[in-house]
């Protein structure tokens, strides 16, 4: 386990802040319905506060990506079409 985390550890360390965050979001993903259980069992935590914020991050990226994608189309279509 101790060489998984120094891998892991290595390779995050090169992530951007949008990267870093993104995978944040996809473990504590991966870790939601554990949690919904446990906090049904001990009634204890808000599953609901997790599951908010990975999709407002979710959100974020989605929305952040179809402008990045829209400016390279509307850069490349004003190249094509300058007199």
């Amino acid at each position: 386990m101790d060489d998984y985390i120094k891998v892991v550890r290595e390779r995050v360390s090169d992530f951007s802040l949008r990267q870093a965050v993104l995978f944040g979001a996809l473990n504590c993903e991966k870790m939601l319905r554990g949690y919904k259980i446990f906090t049904e069992l001990e009634a204890w935590g808000d599953y609901d506060f997790f599951l908010s914020l990975t999709e407002y991050i979710y959100s974020d990226i989605l929305e952040m990506t179809v402008k990045l994608i829209m400016n390279y189309r509307k850069k490349n279509l004003n190249g094509i079409f300058q007199i």
